[in-house]
C-alpha cells in the first residue's frame, strides 16, 4: 500500500475532483477587452510613428477602453464565488484604471490635468495592488480566488508600468 501511494501524486484528490467546465463568457470578456486595447494601442503606435489620424484611433480607443472598464469591470474580472472585498477590489479596479487611460489620453491630446489625473490613479492602482497582494496571500489556497488574484494582481501591474512610464 505505500509503494501505491508513493505512486499517486500528491494532490490526488484536487486531480479527481476537478472539473473541466469551460466558462462560457471567457470568449466574451477577452473580446470585451481586447478591442479597446488594440486601439488605443494602436493610436499610440501610430502617434509615434507620425502617421495622420492616429488622434482618432488614440481618443476613439481610449474612451472605449475607459467605458469598457468602467461599465463591466465587475464582469471581467469575474469569480466563481466572489466574497464582499473581491467585489470591492473588481470596482475600484474599474474606476482607477479608467481614469489612467484617460490621463494618457489627456496627455497625449495635450489638454489641461492629464499629470494629475495619472498621479492620482497611479496612487489608487499601488494602492489596490498592495492590498491585491494582501489580500492573495490571505486566501491562497482557494483556487478561485487565487485566480481572481492573479488576474487583477497581473492587469494592474501591466498598468502600474504604463503608467510610470507616461509620467517620467
Amino acid at each position: 500500500m505505500s509503494k501505491k501511494r508513493a505512486q499517486d501524486p500528491l494532490d490526488l484528490e484536487q486531480v479527481i475532483g476537478q472539473r473541466t467546465e469551460k466558462d462560457r463568457f471567457a470568449n466574451i470578456r477577452f473580446m470585451l477587452e481586447l478591442i479597446p486595447i488594440s486601439l488605443l494601442s494602436l493610436g499610440i503606435f501610430l502617434r509615434y510613428q507620425q502617421m495622420p489620424y492616429w488622434d482618432y484611433a488614440l481618443l476613439i480607443g481610449g474612451v472605449l477602453s475607459a467605458g469598457v472598464y468602467l461599465i463591466f469591470s465587475r464582469f471581467l474580472l469575474k469569480a466563481e464565488k466572489q466574497k464582499t472585498y473581491e467585489v470591492v477590489l473588481s470596482v475600484a479596479s474599474g474606476i482607477v484604471i479608467p481614469l489612467g487611460i484617460l490621463g494618457v489620453v489627456f496627455q497625449t491630446q495635450y489638454w489641461d490635468k492629464a499629470e494629475m489625473m495619472m498621479l492620482y490613479s497611479m496612487y489608487g492602482c499601488l494602492g489596490l495592488v498592495f492590498l491585491t497582494i494582501l489580500s492573495f496571500l490571505y486566501r491562497i489556497k482557494d483556487q478561485q480566488a487565487a485566480r481572481f488574484h492573479r488576474s487583477l494582481l497581473s492587469r494592474l501591474m501591466i498598468f502600474a508600468v504604463i503608467l510610470y512610464s507616461m509620467l517620467v
